[in-house]
């Protein structure tokens, strides 16, 4: 079960065996099983310490309003935006990154609530770029997901643009 190979990475990390980082964008993701996102940096930082993640370094992505904590990014450069485009067009394909042309694109209403299944599928690319982007700004050695349809069905595409190496935390483990 993935679960027990994230706890077993985890305890590598308190064993000074390998260093694990949580991505920042981890608090703008939609979650299976969670009630919603957490509402502030206290919150996510309460959902670390319920997991026992407290204490792992969190990778900070670029400030994005209304989308990260302030406590947890940092600026963007021309540089940033322009890797973040190409990520987008790795990783979103067909999903526009402008979520304005998003939302006119499938007649999403401004009155329309944030969290409605159709705001929920632009949210995921983005955190998933997100992630690639902070992973790469922070010359991290190997990014770590479940996700197999966004980042191992684009690894050569993404080990171009700086992500050298993509794991599940299984396959991580089995070397």
């Amino acid at each position: 079960m993935e679960s027990s190979d994230v706890r077993r990475l985890v305890l590598m990390h308190d064993e000074s065996i390998i260093e694990v980082g949580v991505l920042a964008t981890s608090a703008c993701e939609n979650l299976k099983g969670s009630p919603g996102l957490p509402v502030s940096p206290r919150a996510f930082l309460a959902r670390l310490n319920a997991l026992g993640w407290v204490h792992l370094q969190i990778v900070p992505t670029v400030a994005v309003y209304d989308m990260t904590f302030w406590d947890f990014c940092f600026w963007a450069n021309d540089d940033d935006s322009d890797l973040i485009s190409q990520i987008w067009r790795v990783i979103g394909k067909s999903i526009p990154e402008n979520i304005t042309d998003f939302s006119k694109m499938h007649h999403i209403a401004d009155s329309e609530p944030n969290e409605s299944a159709k705001f929920k599928k632009w949210r995921n690319v983005w955190c998933d770029v997100h992630s690639a982007h902070a992973h790469i700004k922070a010359s991290r050695d190997v990014f770590i997901t479940m996700n197999s349809k966004h980042f191992q069905a684009n690894r050569g595409e993404l080990a171009l643009l700086g992500m050298d190496r993509i794991e599940t935390p299984k396959s991580y483990l089995a070397h």
